[in-house]
């Protein structure tokens, strides 16, 4: 048997803190999902991803175990984009027999790696940024503002997966699991039902609707 990651092994601990049913997948010749779950009576599909320590992540690691200054931090979207792409292969295969599909990711690469609703979002939607225009009377002004380049995720792209999940909070001993629904999933998961293993859930509406979109996800009360 395979050793499974760290945060495999905090995913299945998750799923037995909440008692929800939990399956690994033996790997095959196709691209699987890892697990299987089971939410009241539907069974969901998971992939669970992880970022792990590249050489920059071990340089500034480093440079915080020591307390020294560092120069900044930028918030891994690119690679969570990455990591999405990658999940979705494996799981697009089962979700395409009508189960719904969950991506779990987790940080294990250190503090500075954090993995917040604007990462996870832009990641999802597309670069958040401004359109500017300017008129002889008033000048530089916003036209609009939205999700942008780079896009995910949208009304064509990705529509297998049913959400994304980022799971934290293992260094300060409680598992936590944070969802973010796709709008435009062929078979969502219902809130209510993932409500059971979830700490908190959101939603976008609609992030690519038109010329003035918030980048912040909507609270779902489950």
């Amino acid at each position: 048997m395979t050793d499974r990651t760290i945060s495999e092994q905090l995913f299945e601990s998750l799923c037995s803190a909440k008692a929800v049913s939990c399956r690994r997948i033996p790997a095959g010749p196709s691209k699987t999902p890892d697990y299987e779950i089971v939410l009241d009576v539907q069974r969901v599909a998971v992939e669970v991803k992880q970022l792990d320590e590249n050489d920059e992540d071990k340089r500034l690691n480093r440079v915080l175990d020591q307390r020294l200054m560092i120069e900044g931090a930028v918030a891994p979207t690119s690679r969570l984009r990455k990591q999405i792409a990658e999940g979705y292969r494996q799981l697009k295969a089962v979700a395409r027999e009508g189960r719904p599909s969950l991506l779990v990711v987790y940080n294990n690469a250190g503090v500075l790696n954090y993995i917040d609703s604007f990462t996870v979002t832009t990641a999802m939607f597309g670069t958040f940024g401004v359109h500017l225009g300017l008129s002889a009377s008033s000048g530089m002004q916003v036209t609009g503002q939205g999700f942008m380049g780079k896009r995910k995720i949208t009304r064509n792209t990705c529509r297998q997966l049913s959400a994304l999940a980022v799971m934290s909070g293992a260094a300060r001993g409680a598992i936590r699991l944070d969802i973010y629904h796709n709008p435009y999933a062929i078979t969502p998961i219902r809130p209510a039902v993932i409500a059971s293993l979830a700490d908190s859930q959101f939603l976008h509406p609609d992030p690519h609707a038109g010329n003035f979109v918030s980048w912040e996800p909507l609270p779902i009360d489950a």
